[in-house]
């Protein structure tokens, strides 16, 4: 595979990798959020530039996934074990980070012209995935989770498509919620930053070769129940035209009560060590919410599957 610097009228030039035996360009771990404190509500990402670490020359480097969000070690495997699906060839883990708002795209090839430019006639339509894990595990990267054969097979039938996979906040960053201080840890920020991805491709695919408006979400498991859960709540109705469901409902998933969460997040407070009663009398909400946003990531990180 060689590299090739593509041209994005909105978020300027980007380094992909040129898969010319598969006819696809992959532009990898590009942000779409930024999360300015722990629990906070994702903000749209509009400048690539402001990604130091990726941004070179004036130009983003897409040619390696992103970073997934903070779980148990070794869920890759753990993960792919439960399906059950084969582990020989998966990597032990990723790279995690709190900052995990990411995505990455597989397109077609010939969606681009010989200056790497978007062809003006290229409206595919675009199919945005949304992983499972039970909403603790697992990330849009993962290799069971390619879509290089399917995308081979749509481009060979001539019915080419894009592909978009969103790695999102996971296990307490992004499902932990404290009633008594909303400001500090409002609910289901996983959720919401699913909405974000969405609305960044809304904003965004066009200058990669896609449709805006044949958009088709699909999830598996947990990433099922996402869309369940975004259809009936009606805010991403428009952002996308389809969705696909597959093994995962609010039926198999149920969520709890705002209620239920705050008795959950002082519980997984007083877990960690942190202190949440001045002898018989509660802490105030916002003293214990500060707390568990300063705490070490590594208490997050154990695995709670009944967390949500």
């Amino acid at each position: 595979m060689d590299q090739v610097i593509i041209q994005h009228v909105k978020l300027g030039p980007i380094r992909c990798v040129a898969d010319r035996s598969n006819s696809l360009v992959k532009s990898l771990g590009i942000p779409y959020g930024h999360i300015y404190q722990r629990f906070a509500r994702s903000i749209l990402v509009t400048d690539l530039s402001a990604r130091r670490d990726r941004y070179k020359n004036n130009t983003f480097d897409a040619t390696k996934p992103g970073a997934t969000s903070i779980q148990p070690w070794g869920s890759v495997k753990s993960d792919a074990s439960n399906i059950p699906l084969p582990t020989d060839d998966l990597p032990e883990d990723e790279e995690q980070s709190e900052d995990c708002l990411n995505l990455s795209l597989h397109i077609p090839l010939t969606c681009f012209d010989n200056r790497s430019r978007v062809k003006t006639n290229k409206n595919l339509p675009v199919l945005v995935f949304l992983h499972g894990g039970a909403y603790f595990l697992g990330s849009g990267n993962r290799p069971y989770y390619s879509p290089v054969h399917f995308m081979r097979h749509s481009i060979d039938r001539n019915t080419p498509f894009i592909f978009v996979s969103i790695n999102y906040r996971l296990g307490g960053l992004g499902f932990y919620h404290c009633p008594g201080a909303p400001d500090l840890v409002p609910p289901n920020n996983g959720l919401y930053d699913q909405l974000l991805a969405f609305e960044w491709v809304k904003e965004n695919v066009e200058g990669f070769g896609g449709d805006v408006n044949r958009v088709t979400v699909i999830g598996q498991s947990a990433g099922g129940e996402s869309i369940s859960l975004h259809a009936v709540s009606g805010l991403s109705s428009p952002l996308y035209k389809r969705a696909v469901i597959l093994s995962g409902s609010p039926v198999t998933m149920p969520a709890r009560t705002p209620q239920e969460y705050g008795d959950v997040f002082y519980q997984e407070a007083e877990k960690m060590g942190l202190r949440v009663k001045n002898g018989e009398t509660w802490r105030p909400a916002h003293e214990i919410a500060q707390a568990m946003i300063d705490v070490d990531v590594n208490e997050i990180r154990k695995p709670n599957i009944y967390l949500l």
